[in-house]
């Protein structure tokens, strides 16, 4: 398959083209985490630590619609990966360390809390 037939749709990924081994110290509760290996494609790509976005050739932005089944075509990242195909024009998916510190931004969510909680509710937050 070329390059020039595979496009990226959704949002861009956030890149981690190593693996890690846990290594127990006998001597504390502690674990390290060794970087022990690089993963590289058929290409000897492997330099993806800001995503894959930079790395794909054609991208296309689309957000999660959860007011569609996934695989609808009215939904979003599907509707917009059917224009793709066809040859129609899209908004290219951010790249770079500002688009990524963009995307993990911390967001503000309340934990849902019973009105009267068991033993296990209270000790567990987030436990229903």
């Amino acid at each position: 398959m070329s390059r020039d037939n595979v496009t990226m749709v959704g949002a861009n990924t956030f890149g981690k083209p190593v693996g890690q081994i846990g290594q127990d110290r006998s001597a504390c509760d502690d674990r390290l985490r060794l970087i022990a290996f690089a993963v590289r494609n058929a290409d000897n790509q492997g330099d993806y630590y800001d995503g894959l976005a930079e790395k794909v050739g054609k991208t296309c932005t689309a957000s999660d619609d959860l007011l569609h089944q996934m695989g609808d075509p009215a939904e979003s990242s599907t509707r917009i990966a059917l224009d793709a195909l066809a040859g129609k024009s899209c908004s290219p998916i951010a790249t770079g360390s500002v688009a990524m510190a963009r995307r993990t931004a911390p967001t503000r969510m309340k934990l849902l809390v019973p009105e009267r909680p068991n033993v296990a509710q209270r000790e567990t937050p987030g436990t229903f």
